[in-house]
């Protein structure tokens, strides 16, 4: 008998502990990218496994469960009102709501003592579950289960919370304290029950009112029969001993059923307790079966089916399996290291799974309100999308990271030696070679995700040195502006090099690719960034060719956070608030003449790549006007053009044509180009994925070409730093010096967006 304790207790951790690895770990980036689509898999995976041991206890141990009463309904939440006879109740419940309906165990969250959240495996495939555990102390616990209920309804799906109301098993401290208890409140003793609770059920009960989110209370009963009682998960270990019989019995309540008003929902839930006891009392003094209540189901004593066979056998055979591949396979290990590492940092800094996924979908949830705060006439703000949607986004993202990290390894790469050869010659095929691969992106907006850019105004040239001034209302601003440029003339997207948050720079592939191209990574303070933009300005100028730059004199995108400091800042100055612009910054003066270029969205806004990646959003039209003045002209009524812009009907928006200006569109030879260029990165970058895969030579070439990059990133501050460096070295023997002109050294790139005027 001692075999069948130690056999249970293997065989729920190894296969707890395998499934939180194999199974739930692979989709926890869910959990950020679509916390929905997570809630599905974990709770149906989770549940799957509950069906293991399940079946362990009925179909391999032999326990009977005797079900009656009310079916407990899947489809609306509810919440679960059992007493705690012994610390294994709800691993029996279990196999009882097997017998009513499979599904349940994939909505039931159990409450439980958090210490068992720590457990390797089952405790991570619990908190994967979102099982609420608990300090059971009250003042601890209301703050946590508040976020947890708001987590449940935001999670879409109907839950049924298992929750203990006594509080804990029924020990003999425990029977001591209750008796005590009782005695203080001049209530009575019970014989087979402890008083509930009724602070915590009340909290919960008002909690899930609030969310709209209970339509049920089960009044569910325990009670066991046969010679046995296991009385914890230590004891059944030890014995081996399983209840030979567990009688459950629901009656179930409709929300309407229970008081509104915080004393009486008490004395209700002391009333079902009374009740209960003697219940429980007629069960062990008479026949040791219960009466079934409400609609009187009672459910067969012997599971039909062939789902407990199944759910065994699946589970022993993918551990089995699961077993062979760590023992087999060094990447197998090094997997699971790294999952063990991440349930346990996961658990150390966040407090578990559990507690990351909820702050997870309280982010989103604040962010989809933060979205809402919109200036006047703007368009809104787009949110969470379908499923059909979001693949949209994750495609084009995966498509984009693998043709600029391929890119830059099989064609940027074996043209390194010419930093050193012929620097100029390396910059003039860069500006192509990158301009070529921007053609794709801004190409696809239009392609797959149907957006439209509307262009008028002046022509920008691409043979004239220039700076691009723009209001900075997303962080996609830039992207719909290639497409804009190559309305315009193709050639701007070999000439025109972008300010960007220096953060940017550091990723992989596309980071690299723009660092090739010169771009200008900043830290948006001017104090830190004047050498870096003094080198290179001074390396544009040297260097013979005429590019466009474009800035952003907000120094950021108009996010709620951006628009609260421009606020303050203008309160500060004595200065108009803007409602559609940010104020600008205005120390980066260096050019006489300028292009004054304003965008507005006409249907949607979608505020950053987040959104466009995650979600699969992006707006659908898109307008730009173009303006060229002298630099004394710094645009003075952006607010008023922007004003005037989105009082518009949205499907008459357009701004006002410049005295010069002209409408630009896509005509059918660039259409075609634009197609063939997109066709051109889709077969290339395939094949140099398969080429990845299934040529040795190709495998190591690209992991060597990362390595060149991270450590031109880490000795020279990136690779337009070193290009810079090599070419002022070249210029200086051209010119017969000893000493070669020197790069101011690049402060750490930080993701602030602060300033110091702001």
């Amino acid at each position: 008998m001692r075999l069948h304790g130690l056999v249970f207790a293997l065989l729920s951790f190894l296969t707890s502990f395998l499934g939180a690895v194999f199974m739930l770990f692979p989709f926890i980036p869910f959990a950020y990218f679509c916390p929905r689509i997570w809630r599905f898999v974990a709770d149906r995976l989770v549940g799957y496994w509950l069906t293991f041991p399940a079946s362990l206890i009925e179909f391999v141990f032999g326990s009977r469960f005797h079900v009656t009463g009310d079916l407990i309904k899947r489809d609306g939440p509810g919440i679960l009102l059992m007493n705690h006879r012994t610390r294994l109740d709800w691993c029996f419940l279990w196999c009882a709501l097997y017998k009513m309906d499979p599904w349940l165990l994939t909505t039931l969250k159990i409450s439980l003592k958090s210490a068992l959240k720590k457990i390797p495996g089952a405790g991570w495939a619990m908190q994967c579950g979102s099982f609420m555990f608990l300090d059971r102390k009250f003042e601890s616990d209301k703050d946590w289960i508040r976020k947890l209920i708001n987590y449940y309804s935001e999670a879409g799906s109907s839950y049924q919370l298992l929750l203990f109301a006594e509080g804990t098993d029924r020990g003999k401290r425990a029977m001591e304290l209750s008796n005590t208890f009782a005695d203080s409140h001049q209530l009575a003793r019970y014989e087979y029950l402890l008083h509930p609770r009724t602070t915590g059920f009340n909290f919960l009960l008002d909690e899930m009112r609030k969310n709209n989110y209970i339509q049920y209370v089960y009044d569910v009963t325990i009670a066991y029969g046969g010679e046995h009682i296991v009385e914890s998960e230590v004891e059944l270990v030890k014995s081996g001993i399983f209840p030979e019989e567990v009688h459950f019995d629901v009656k179930r309540y409709p929300i309407e059923d229970v008081p509104l008003d915080a004393e009486e929902s008490a004395l209700w839930l002391q009333d079902i307790w009374r009740n209960k006891e003697s219940v429980l009392k007629r069960f062990y003094t008479k026949n040791h079966k219960f009466e079934p209540s409400g609609e009187r189901f009672s459910w067969p004593v012997n599971t039909r089916g062939i789902g407990y066979a199944v759910a065994f056998a699946f589970w022993i055979v993918i551990s089995l399996f699961w077993l062979y591949c760590i023992y087999s396979y060094w990447f197998v290990k090094l997997y699971v290291l790294i999952a063990i590492g991440f349930y346990s940092v996961v658990q150390l800094k966040f407090g578990g799974m559990d507690v990351l996924s909820t702050e997870l979908q309280q982010q989103l949830h604040s962010k989809s309100k933060s979205r809402r705060m919109s200036s006047p006439g703007e368009p809104p703000i787009l949110k969470e999308q379908p499923l059909s949607i979001r693949v949209r986004g994750w495609l084009f993202a995966a498509f984009i990271f693998f043709s600029a990290l391929f890119g830059i390894a099989v064609i940027v790469t074996p043209l390194l030696p010419l930093i050193f050869v012929n620097p100029k010659l390396w910059r003039k095929i860069l500006d192509r070679l990158v301009g070529l691969w921007i053609c794709m992106p801004a190409a696809m907006m239009s392609v797959i995700f149907g957006s439209r850019t509307h262009v008028r105004g002046d022509r920008i040239d691409h043979a004239d040195a220039a700076i691009i001034i723009m209001n900075h209302r997303t962080r996609l601003d830039w992207l719909f502006f290639w497409d804009a440029l190559f309305k315009i003339d193709p050639w701007l997207l070999t000439t025109e090099k972008i300010s960007l948050k220096g953060i940017l720079k550091y990723v992989p592939g596309a980071g690299w690719a723009m660092q090739a191209n010169a771009f200008i990574f900043l830290d948006r303070s001017f104090a830190t960034d004047a050498g870096r933009l003094d080198t290179i300005l001074d390396y544009f100028i040297n260097i013979g060719y005429n590019y466009q730059i474009l800035f952003y004199p907000e120094g950021t995108d108009k996010c709620p956070k951006a628009t609260e400091r421009s606020r303050i800042y203008a309160e500060k100055k004595g200065l108009v608030h803007y409602d559609y612009v940010l104020h600008p910054r205005t120390t980066a003066d260096y050019v006489k003449y300028l292009y004054d270029v304003t965008v507005g969205f006409g249907d949607a806004i979608v505020q950053s790549e987040v959104d466009l990646i995650v979600n699969g959003a992006s707006p659908k039209e898109i307008h730009y006007q173009i303006r060229k003045i002298p630099i004394s002209d710094l645009p003075q009524d952006k607010e008023e053009k922007l004003r005037r812009f989105y009082s518009m009907d949205p499907a008459r928006r357009k701004f006002d044509q410049t005295r010069n200006g002209h409408d630009y569109e896509l005509e059918q030879r660039d259409y075609i180009l634009q197609i063939a260029i997109i066709g051109l990165w889709v077969v290339t970058t395939f094949f140099w994925i398969s080429a990845f895969f299934e040529v040795s030579f190709m495998f190591y070439f690209i992991i060597l070409s990362c390595i060149i990059y991270v450590c031109i990133q880490k000795f020279y501050g990136g690779l337009e730093f070193f290009v810079i460096e090599k070419f002022n070295e070249h210029r200086a023997r051209q010119r017969g010096q000893s000493v070669p002109l020197s790069v101011p050294s690049e402060p750490s790139p930080v993701e602030s967006s602060d300033s110091n005027d702001m």
